[in-house]
C-alpha cells in the first residue's frame, strides 16, 4: 500500500504495482497520462500544439504537445 500527495494536494492511497518498463508517452497515437498510463480518447478535440491537462483519474497535471507529420504519395499516370 502507499500514500503520496498530487500535484493538486489530494491524498491518494494504493497498492503499489511493479512494472517492468516505464509508462509509454512519447510519439504515441493519444495523449496519455505520465503518472498513470490513463488515455485522452478525444485528444485530437484538444486546441492548440501544446498545453496542460488534468487527468481525471490520478489528477496529476502535466504538460502536453501535439506533433504533426506530413506525409505524401504518388502514383503513375497510366495513358491509354
Amino acid at each position: 500500500m502507499f500514500f503520496y500527495r498530487n500535484s493538486r494536494g489530494t491524498s491518494i492511497s494504493g497498492n503499489i504495482v511493479k512494472m517492468s518498463k516505464e509508462i509509454d508517452h512519447d510519439f504515441t497515437n493519444k495523449i496519455v497520462c505520465p503518472y498513470c498510463r490513463e488515455e485522452v480518447s478525444d485528444s485530437w478535440e484538444l486546441d492548440g500544439e501544446c498545453g496542460e491537462f488534468d487527468c481525471e483519474r490520478c489528477e496529476n497535471t502535466y504538460k502536453w504537445e501535439r506533433i504533426v507529420t506530413i506525409q505524401y504519395s504518388t502514383r503513375k499516370i497510366l495513358w491509354d
